[in-house]
């Protein structure tokens, strides 16, 4: 009996996984055959090229710590609340270095992949959103290392069908000279409403409170999850 719970338990989390990826790549594919469509091969090869080097500076402020967190969190669920605070702290750090390092080098970035400076407006301001990828990319990966697939799959499909439906948003109601710089700022902050509102989820109604200790200068750092 205990062999057929396990085994049903695990088939039920791997049609969540599954069904939640099929569906978020599904939505994915049609956002990018929306955007490809209008913006024409040019301006398309333009914004993929600018989506390819934001998604590489986030990898980076990432640095593997997301997948890391997730092996030893569901190793060590008893101490989910140290590593968490750990990682999240670990996160803030790079992805604020690799932001302002992003930043300052974005005309540079522009020249070099494009010849020519003008993308290096949208490159700053797109920087900025790394530090909130790097928190949301700590907060998909605790759900992942509890096994909380169910919202590891909400995650995953309400990120893409936000993207899909800002991006006809844009089509419709603004010019097509907006619509290159648009649609990477769709991919770049989007995620951000998803953010708040798990942020919101974890948190106690009484709020988060942080003590700091003299000694050892300890800090005890309590959430909900």
């Amino acid at each position: 009996m205990l062999f057929i719970n396990i085994k049903s338990k695990i088939l039920r989390d791997l049609f969540k996984v599954l069904s939640g990826n099929i569906i978020a790549q599904g939505i994915g594919f049609l956002t990018t055959i929306i955007i490809s469509r209008d913006l024409g091969p040019q301006q398309y090869g333009i914004f993929s090229l600018l989506l390819a080097i934001f998604t590489i500076a986030v990898q980076i402020s990432d640095f593997g710590i997301s997948t890391s967190y997730v092996k030893y969190v569901s190793k060590n669920i008893s101490k989910s609340k140290e590593i968490f605070f750990t990682v999240f702290i670990s996160k803030i750090g790079l992805s604020l270095i690799t932001g302002l390092a992003f930043f300052v080098m974005s005309e540079y970035i522009s020249f070099f992949f494009f010849q020519t400076k003008d993308y290096a407006q949208v490159l700053q301001f797109i920087s900025m959103a790394i530090m909130f990828h790097a928190f949301f990319s700590v907060i998909v990966a605790h759900y992942q290392a509890k096994q909380q697939f169910t919202w590891f799959a909400f995650l995953n499909i309400s990120h893409n069908l936000l993207k899909l439906l800002t991006v006809l948003f844009i089509s419709f109601v603004f010019v097509y000279e907006k619509h290159l710089t648009y649609f990477i700022y769709v991919y770049a902050y989007v995620f951000i409403y998803l953010l708040m509102v798990m942020t919101g989820k974890m948190a106690k109604p009484r709020g988060t409170s942080i003590i700091l200790y003299n000694q050892k200068f300890s800090i005890y750092f309590q959430y909900n999850m």
